[in-house]
């Protein structure tokens, strides 16, 4: 067997069960209220979409249970699109009414013939290797729109406590830090790239103090990096969210 039969078999029967041997496992089954979850969409991305429309063309890259393409149907996008390689994770979707797909995603990048405006890759990049990540960036930037916006969560390599998300999950392979993301962005045609912190907001009482804390702790940190290496750390959490644009045709 050869190292890519490997890999194929190695991920095939990750994702097969991805939620009934695993996800359910560790309380992240895709069964509770998802509207804490909205709450936290509706701070982290939509300020991120501002520039578009809700009759955007929309695609969600790892879109999982639906979870995200139900809050943004909620918001009132309605060219909503969404593939997943987990077949469990994608009937979940369906089951929520949302147009989804089981999708190899480097099969999909080969036969697809849209584009999109908006493409989200929300906790999917990660689950990569290394030798993958050219043609991974290289053909969503082939799939999206000019001036069209990519949207990324991804564990933070550099974040304080990275290591349980970093290695929670198997099928982590590549982890990012915003300076490598960065470099693989700039590299595949993107620009005006911006990274975002994921820490807690002052939605009422305990997310006040919280938030106070996280400020606090961001100095001390910060601090010390600026004893030890002159330079501090903008983005800490445990993730980021990164937006990028991709470049227009004839730009420099």
């Amino acid at each position: 067997m050869n190292n890519k039969q490997a890999d194929e078999d190695f991920r095939t029967e990750l994702y097969n069960k991805y939620v009934s041997t695993f996800k359910q496992y560790i309380g992240n089954d895709d069964t509770a209220d998802p509207s804490s979850d909205y709450e936290i969409y509706k701070r982290w991305y939509i300020p991120l979409l501002k520039d578009f429309s809700h009759d955007s063309q929309v695609i969600e890259l790892g879109c999982g249970p639906g979870y995200h393409l139900q809050f943004l149907k909620q918001n009132g996008f309605n060219n909503l699109y969404g593939i997943d390689i987990s077949e469990q994770q994608v009937q979940k979707a369906k089951s929520r009414g949302l147009n989804a797909e089981v999708k190899n995603i480097f099969e999909f990048f080969e036969e697809n013939k849209n584009k999109y405006d908006i493409v989200f890759a929300l906790d999917v990049v990660e689950h990569f290797h290394k030798s993958e990540l050219l043609k991974l960036f290289t053909s969503i930037n082939e799939l999206m729109n000019e001036n069209g916006i990519l949207i990324i969560h991804t564990p933070n390599g550099t974040g304080l406590f990275p290591q349980n998300h970093i290695y929670g999950d198997l099928t982590h392979l590549t982890i990012f830090s915003p300076n490598s993301l960065l470099q693989i962005l700039r590299l595949t045609g993107f620009d005006d790239i911006r990274f975002y912190e994921t820490g807690p907001a002052p939605k009422n009482l305990a997310g006040a103090v919280r938030f106070i804390l996280w400020k606090i702790t961001r100095l001390i940190v910060n601090a010390v990096r600026i004893i030890e290496t002159g330079n501090k750390v903008n983005i800490l959490t445990e993730d980021f969210i990164c937006s990028a644009r991709k470049v227009s045709v004839g730009a420099d």
